[in-house]
């Protein structure tokens, strides 16, 4: 007859649970290994851990599912009063953790813990459906993180970061992380875990959502970019009564001829070449932007891989359209620069005070996603 292996953690002295844990690979980084730790006998488990299934079923709809409904599991523990419960995916260190939230040991959760436990304690309380419960663990936990940005480390740290967000509905942390792939990195999560071979169980809708973001901002960069320089090809500029720059697209191939309410090129004789006067500026223009690797623009795949969001604002604010380098360019010449930079700058502007990060409770209310479920 096998015996019962004792437990060498109480969690509770009256349990009628024994759960056995022993150290796997954490499920943070590949090793090319496996992550099951082969195992001939419950013996072999360093953690044998002594709990309540009432206090695991109560806090955990998937221990309850697994202790109360119709599994071997559930009928062991019924028939016998007792159930020994092998889990060798789970990671020790945060799996003790967990047990002693659910247990209320306050004394024995740690103060302060590592980012990379802390997302695989996060693995945990998102696999079990009980994120709830460690609420106050987890708000002292993510205080020093937050307070010395140590999760903006590195690109693990981060991608961990954005994880432990998600599962614990920290909507601050969620954007401010999400954010900084959106303006700060030249690839999207989706990346990030392929670089770094992290097996991270984030949901692919938040990936997606990400990168969706990231591409957005870019695209509205280039966007106008886009819009400044067209503003020469094929057409005139003129001034309007307002002072305003107006773009009168040539659709005919000829030159158009100043209007009623606006003289062409502001300057006190019309240009004897309109064309010739809208290749001189283009020509300044795009030089300024050349000296700041903001022409040619980057004609890159549809993820703008490699374009950084931050540096490319910082590249335009940056550029100068006039002073010595201009030389030869003629006064209403100058003005167009001018009123075009200046019109770059108030878009880009604009742009980034609409550039955040991604929201987790909206995203988690329109996708209605649920925790990773495991492999």
């Amino acid at each position: 007859m096998t015996r019962i292996p004792e437990a060498n953690y109480i969690a509770d002295p009256d349990g009628d649970l024994l759960i056995l844990l022993g150290p796997t690979t954490p499920p943070i980084s590949q090793t090319g290994e496996s992550t099951l730790h082969e195992r001939n006998s419950t013996w072999d488990y360093d953690s044998r851990v002594l709990v309540s299934s009432k206090r695991m079923s109560l806090a955990s709809p998937v221990f309850k599912i697994m202790l109360e409904g119709s599994f071997k599991e559930s009928l062991e523990l019924k028939t016998l009063g007792r159930l020994t419960l092998p889990l060798p995916e789970d990671d020790p260190v945060a799996m003790r953790i967990l047990i002693d939230v659910i247990h209320g040991h306050s004394k024995y959760i740690p103060k302060v813990v590592h980012i990379h436990a802390f997302a695989r304690f996060a693995i945990l309380a998102d696999y079990y459906q009980c994120s709830a419960v460690a609420e106050a663990c987890v708000n002292l936990w993510k205080q020093k993180i937050v307070e010395l940005s140590l999760w903006k480390r590195s690109e693990t740290r981060l991608a961990c970061w954005i994880f432990i967000t998600w599962v614990f509905n920290l909507s601050v942390e969620f954007k401010d992380a999400t954010a900084r792939i959106v303006k700060g990195l030249p690839y999207g999560l989706g990346e990030i875990l392929a670089r770094n071979q992290l097996e991270l169980p984030i949901p692919t809708t938040v990936i997606r959502k990400v990168d969706e973001y990231r591409q957005a901002a870019l695209k509205g960069f280039k966007k106008i970019l886009v819009v400044a320089l067209s503003r020469f090809r094929g057409g005139r500029i003129l001034y309007d009564v307002g002072r305003r720059m107006i773009f009168i697209p040539d659709l005919t191939h000829a030159r158009v001829m100043a209007y009623d309410d606006a003289k062409a090129c502001d300057d006190e004789e019309a240009c004897y070449d309109a064309k010739a006067c809208d290749a001189e500026i283009i020509e300044y223009f795009t030089k300024a932007l050349s000296k700041h690797s903001l022409f040619p623009l980057p004609q890159g795949p549809e993820d703008y891989k490699g374009w950084v969001f931050d540096e490319l604002i910082g590249r335009v604010w940056s550029v100068k359209v006039n002073g010595g380098s201009n030389v030869g360019i003629r006064g209403h010449q100058q003005k167009v620069l001018d009123i075009t930079l200046a019109r770059i700058k108030f878009s880009i502007d604009h742009l980034y005070s609409k550039t955040f990060g991604v929201d987790v409770a909206s995203l988690k209310a329109h996708f209605n996603v649920r925790g990773a479920a495991r492999a």
